[in-house]
């Protein structure tokens, strides 16, 4: 086939003759399998520069189908997974439906435990207050100070208002009212 290029340029409109005239154009271009064709005819080009043109294309597609399949595969597994997972969520939502609920059963202790020695024991606050009215946390088992006796400095020392001792931020405690460092 001979390529005319004064007659294409006069085809430019929409129609076949002008299609036809493009597909010869690039048909006749260095890429593609007519490409590599047209290529081994030159002086330069021979059947070895077309087999390898057609195995570096021949690669190009391998890569691109094991890449798709790669991809298949990966979006199939993934469905899956998520198929069994939300299957064994079912199941197991079923499986909690029908187990029996089971009331649950509380310690019941009095809200005030009295002690032989005259302490008691505040089951609710968690406090325990003995016989010589000192208190003391039951849960950490320090001296207990409710809360609103509590006067807090801005150095962490606090004042108890209700025994009258100050507790420095460094532990020392002094009495207050007479101004002495009570030894504990």
């Amino acid at each position: 086939m001979a390529y005319i290029p004064s007659i294409s340029g006069m085809f430019q409109s929409s129609g076949w003759l002008s299609d036809t005239f493009n597909a010869i154009d690039s048909s006749m271009s260095s890429d593609g399998m007519m490409g590599a064709l047209q290529n081994s005819k030159n002086e330069m080009g021979s059947v070895r520069t077309a087999l390898q043109n057609n195995a570096i294309n021949s690669n190009a597609f391998m890569t691109i189908s094991s890449t798709t399949t790669q991809a298949m595969f990966d979006l199939t597994f993934k469905r899956a997974q998520e198929a069994l997972d939300k299957r064994a969520q079912l199941q197991m939502g079923r499986a909690l439906a029908l187990q029996p609920s089971r009331p649950k059963v509380e310690a019941k202790l009095d809200p005030m435990i009295f002690f032989e020695n005259g302490s008691t024991l505040d089951t609710i606050n968690n406090i325990l207050t003995l016989n010589d009215g000192s208190q003391i946390d039951a849960t950490t088992g320090l001296e207990y100070v409710a809360p609103e006796s509590l006067v807090q400095f801005g150095n962490g020392s606090y004042l108890n208002t209700k025994t009258n001792v100050m507790t420095m931020s460094d532990g020392t405690r002094i009495d207050t009212v007479t101004g002495l460092k009570i030894e504990t």
